[in-house]
C-alpha cells in the first residue's frame, strides 16, 4: 500500500495564476502607435531612422539561383 502524502499535491503550479492584461489588443496597438508616432517626430530616434530606410528603400534585383 502506497501512502501519498499532501505536500505534493499542493503545487506550485496549481497555486500562482496567470494574470490577464486588463487592456484590450486594440488598446495596446493604439498605445504603441502613439509612442511610433513621438519617436516620428523626433529626428534623432531609431524609429524616425528606421522609417525614412523604409521610405527611401528600392527594391532589390532579383538575381538567378544558379
Amino acid at each position: 500500500m502506497s501512502y501519498t502524502s499532501t505536500y505534493r499535491r499542493s503545487s506550485r503550479r496549481y497555486t500562482t495564476r496567470r494574470r490577464r492584461s486588463k487592456y484590450k489588443p486594440l488598446e495596446r496597438l493604439a498605445f504603441n502607435m502613439g509612442k511610433i508616432d513621438k519617436g516620428l517626430k523626433d529626428s534623432n530616434t531609431r524609429v524616425y531612422d528606421s522609417y525614412q530606410a523604409g521610405c527611401n528603400a528600392t527594391k532589390r534585383a532579383k538575381k538567378p539561383l544558379y
